[in-house]
């Protein structure tokens, strides 16, 4: 080899040693901030319900978000005083194979150890199940949770179902008494026992209204829930 190659060579070893990669961005969360987990199966509409309330299109685009593990993003609602300490979690989306649900929640459960410093939990978990879907995938978190009562409550705490919300999307797409009768039968066959231990079922009209209603709901539950903690300590 040729002088001037080896010292191609040497120099190029040396910078690549000497090269600094950059930190990857990591959100930084208080213990005032209210985080909301989003999962559910592909389609089922969490990216617009992250458009929607963000005000924006930024769900998938990087705008605002942090990647980490497994495929996990956050954004912070930044264009509503009153939703300013909301932060949606956006998780990937789950089929319909046995432990796929799983994965997502310990993806989950690893994202919250990772990034967060303190013992943060979960003020809640939506779970997006498409009403137009006209058979029921038995597997889906979103159409079984109860399968998934451990995990739930190493995010959420000891009262985990209370945190749960059932939200259904794809309305537009059914007539209305369609889509009365599958949540009927929703609530009470697979969802009859979250909902009796305290789990909620939202209807999500796919608007930025109805995002923010389903926000505000749920920092409302979050700030009453924190403010009875806070008295009993």
């Amino acid at each position: 080899m040729c002088f001037l190659s080896q010292l191609f060579n040497r120099r190029a070893r040396e910078s690549a040693r000497s090269t600094v990669h950059a930190p990857k961005p990591v959100p930084t969360f208080t213990e005032n901030d209210i985080i909301i987990v989003l999962v559910g199966p592909s389609g089922a509409g969490k990216s617009s319900f992250i458009n929607k309330a963000a005000g924006s299109d930024v769900a998938g685009v990087g705008h605002r978000l942090f990647p980490s593990t497994g495929g996990i993003k956050t954004t912070r609602i930044t264009n509503d005083s009153k939703l300013s300490n909301v932060v949606l979690v956006d998780t990937r989306s789950f089929d319909d194979t046995e432990n796929s649900g799983a994965r997502v929640l310990r993806d989950v459960f690893d994202w919250l150890n990772e990034v967060c410093q303190t013992n943060i939990l979960l003020s809640a978990i939506l779970c997006f199940h498409r009403i137009s879907d006209n058979r029921v995938a038995a597997n889906h978190i979103t159409v079984d949770p109860l399968k998934h009562l451990f995990m739930f409550r190493k995010l959420c705490g000891n009262e985990a179902e209370s945190r749960i919300v059932l939200t259904t999307t794809m309305w537009d797409e059914v007539q209305e008494r369609v889509g009365k009768s599958r949540l009927v039968e929703l609530e009470s066959t697979h969802w009859k026992t979250m909902i009796e231990r305290g789990s909620t079922t939202f209807r999500y009209w796919n608007t930025q209204e109805s995002a923010r209603e389903l926000l505000q709901m749920v920092a409302e539950q979050t700030v009453q829930r924190r403010g009875i903690q806070s008295s009993l300590s």
